[in-house]
Formats: C-alpha cells, structure tokens, sequence
C-alpha cells in the first residue's frame, strides 16, 4: 500500500499483495514453517491489533487450501 507516496506496510491480506497465491505456493512446495513480521506499525493502529488481523487473515486463507 503506499501514503504519500511512501510504501506503507501493513497487515497480511490488507495490502497489495496475492496473499492467496503465496499461501496457496507455500502448501503446493510443503514449506513447513510461516513466518509472518511487520516491520513498523500501521499509523493509528496498536500493533497487536495488526498481529490479531494478520492472525485472522491467515487462517480465513488457510481455510482454503
């Protein structure tokens, strides 16, 4: 996502990214482990908010696979 013309980062399926194409690669290649990391918090939210959403956003995709 971008803010002023700056990238801004954010939480797992919130962004610009094909979140469900890159899980869907992850189990296609049996990768065992995910790690998930945001780098700076989203301006206004707590950042274990972010994590609760991210968190969330994980499993509705895994759901799928």
């Amino acid at each position: 996502t971008w803010v002023d013309g700056k990238a801004q980062l954010c939480e797992v399926g919130h962004g610009n990214l094909d979140w469900s194409g890159i899980f869907a690669a992850l189990v296609e290649a049996q990768v065992p482990v995910w790690i998930v990391e945001q780098d700076h918090p989203v301006p206004g939210r707590d950042i274990f908010e972010s994590a609760a959403l991210s968190i969330q956003t994980i499993r509705e995709f895994t759901k799928t696979l």
